[in-house]
């Protein structure tokens, strides 16, 4: 909020955002352990794998039973699956470019 106005966000939203954060990777709970601590390079498949929890947690939020539709839950939804997205597009799982 103090570096732009691009976004138009009130005190509320950044509030929700900040707490809805740390539930950005409770989709890993669903990646095999073999996998998730795995020491050193992952394979290709196992990458996807990885890949995954981002689509894999959006979901989760999105098939609750109750208040799936919050203000929090619908952002802890949206930080959940695009939190690796890259400007450039070069990330996952959209391949999101630019502000898209």
């Amino acid at each position: 909020m103090k570096k732009t106005d691009k976004y138009h966000l009130s005190q509320d939203d950044t509030f929700l955002i900040e707490t809805a954060s740390p539930l950005h990777d409770i989709g890993k709970i669903s990646i095999p352990n073999e996998i998730l601590n795995k020491p050193g390079k992952l394979t290709e498949e196992e990458k996807r794998i990885m890949q995954d929890h981002a689509v894999i947690g959006a979901k989760m939020l999105e098939n609750l039973l109750f208040y799936k539709n919050e203000p929090l839950v619908k952002y802890a939804r949206e930080i959940c699956h695009y939190h690796h997205e890259r400007y450039d597009g070069k990330d996952y799982p959209d391949g999101l470019v630019g502000d898209a």
